[in-house]
């Protein structure tokens, strides 16, 4: 069966990944995406291993991944080239989300097809606005 993505429009939730490894991070994260997108769904997993086990078990893809570099198992550079070489998810909307400012890093996830590359802010508001913009920007 072909893995499809959702539709993103008005009439649609947003079906929203997050492979994070640190528990106040995804808390976070799950908190600000309530605030402006409460119709969304979000699915967190904590290692690179459980994200691409679970891209391969979910017919339904996810609008978008928002995916830490630094996690256990798999990092997240290393799942981002299995996503983006994969016929199935290159199409998934990809967002590093990283305590990372290694321009190098950057650069190759840019080379491997990220739509965004962030280094984590350190306040509420403005990561509220930073995942706010991501969502507002690429959701077109």
């Amino acid at each position: 069966m072909s893995k499809m993505l959702l539709q993103m429009s008005s009439n649609y939730p947003l079906k929203i990944w997050l492979a994070e490894d640190d528990l106040d991070d995804a808390i976070i994260f799950s908190e600000t995406l309530k605030e402006i997108r409460p119709e969304s769904q979000l699915e967190v997993v904590e290692n690179g291993e459980q994200l691409m086990e679970q891209l391969r078990a979910n017919d339904t893809l996810p609008n978008f991944i928002f995916l830490d570099l630094n996690m256990p198992r798999k990092n997240g550079l290393e799942c981002l080239k299995e996503i983006k070489t994969s016929d199935e998810l290159k199409l998934i909307k990809v967002i590093i989300l990283t305590t990372s400012a290694s321009r190098t890093e950057k650069q190759q996830c840019y080379d491997l097809g990220v739509e965004m590359f962030i280094t984590k802010p350190t306040n509420y508001s403005d990561y509220k606005s930073i995942i706010y913009t991501c969502l507002n920007v690429l959701n077109k």
